[in-house]
């Protein structure tokens, strides 16, 4: 009786460290993620009415190279595109595209003043925003995984070795 009082002892401390870990892990590195998932909001590019065939700029300062940058482009009208071009701080263009409401994702090589410009390809007028800050990368995701792996795998040690003691007592005897 003694012995199994004891793998009872290691089996709950076992699972409440897990179940702990897991929740340390979660506030440390998953707290944002769970938050806002996908993407993370630095700022605002722009906010303006763009007509037909015309064209906005704007200036994005950037610290951190070689780290994914998003920017977020949502139109207030659906079916219009825009053709979307960036050029880095040297004037060279690194990004240029034709795009319709979504995402895009570039990497700055080098630190400093980006000029974002957008041109309405449609006929319409338009009202466009484009908000930039960083995709959430493979690693939130992983250590999300392993967060609720190992909160999940904590309680079900708890659970179980709960139930494997009291399963040896018999309520039917009583």
């Amino acid at each position: 009786m003694a012995k199994e009082k004891q793998v009872y002892n290691y089996g709950l401390l076992a699972g409440i460290i897990m179940c702990s870990l897991g929740f340390v892990i979660f506030l440390n590195s998953s707290w944002n993620d769970f938050l806002t998932p996908g993407f993370i909001e630095k700022g605002l590019i722009t906010a303006t009415p763009i007509p037909s065939q015309e064209s906005v700029s704007g200036v994005l300062h950037v610290d951190e190279i070689k780290k994914p940058m998003t920017l977020l482009i949502s139109n207030e009208a659906s079916q219009v595109s825009f053709n979307v071009s960036i050029e880095n701080p040297q004037g060279i263009t690194v990004y240029n595209a034709n795009v319709a409401k979504g995402v895009l994702t570039f990497v700055p090589d080098n630190s400093g003043d980006y000029v974002i410009s957008i041109k309405n390809l449609s006929s319409k007028d338009t009202v466009v925003n484009v908000s930039y800050g960083y995709s959430h990368t493979e690693n939130i995701s992983l250590f999300s995984i392993l967060w609720v792996c190992l909160i999940l795998g904590g309680n079900y040690l708890i659970i179980h070795t709960y139930f494997s003691r009291t399963r040896n007592e018999s309520y039917f005897t009583r």
